[in-house]
């Protein structure tokens, strides 16, 4: 149960400690904590644990389909990185929203793609506008000195932008084409959003033009 926990190791020869959080039980040291009802424990006062920084929990690139509403494509924090398939129009404007596990106090600069963006702060979300970003590149959306009012950390999130790669392959292909086409017509939703590409709040014979027109691009 404490494996998780940097905390102390004790040195003595003392086969047995108290825990303060269950006075009535003992446990020994290495074997696991098998109390019931299961103890709970207060870490505190020990100068071995550090503070782990301000990390996200989450980020989304979210767009507006016109009348219909905002639609998120995750943006995972490790691995292989979220793609964005819809347009940025013609500025490459893009709006990424950022998700911290507790309220942010500020947040000292943001880039996108090196591309100087501007950001704001609601609670524990931080939402990035991004502008300047270049079709079929990898960029990364960067925060710099974000503070919890506590700790200070830099923040990196990559995002793949690839207009009209509605299957998130990382390639603009027949299946895009063939994919868009057959959700023409039909409402957006969150399992289509992805082929509106224009971000009209409709999937008709313009997304369907503009996904051919960008057939044969590709992310690095």
């Amino acid at each position: 149960m404490l494996g998780g926990v940097n905390a102390r190791t004790f040195a003595d020869n003392s086969v047995q400690h108290r825990s303060t959080s269950f006075i009535d039980h003992t446990f020994v040291k290495a074997q696991t904590d098998n109390s019931y009802p299961a103890s709970t424990y207060l870490v505190s006062g020990n100068n071995f644990c550090s503070a782990t920084g301000v990390a996200p929990i989450g980020a989304v690139s979210r767009k507006t389909h016109g009348t219909v509403g905002d639609f998120d494509i995750d943006l995972p924090l490790t691995g292989p990185e979220g793609i964005e398939d819809r347009s940025g129009g013609p500025n490459g404007n893009h709006t990424i929203v950022v998700t911290f596990p507790g309220p942010i106090a500020s947040v000292g600069s943001a880039t996108c793609g090196g591309q100087p963006a501007t950001t704001s702060i609601n609670g524990s979300v931080v939402t990035v506008n991004c502008t300047g970003v270049q079709n079929a590149t990898n960029i990364t959306i960067t925060l710099t000195n974000v503070s919890d009012g506590a700790n200070v950390a830099n923040v990196s999130i990559p995002m793949g932008v690839l207009l009209a790669d509605t299957t998130a392959d990382r390639f603009v292909d027949s299946a895009d084409i063939s994919q868009t086409k057959g959700q023409s017509g039909k409402p957006v939703t969150g399992s289509n959003f992805r082929t509106d590409v224009n971000v009209d709040g409709f999937i008709d014979s313009a997304d369907i033009s503009l996904v051919k027109s960008k057939s044969g691009t590709a992310l690095p």
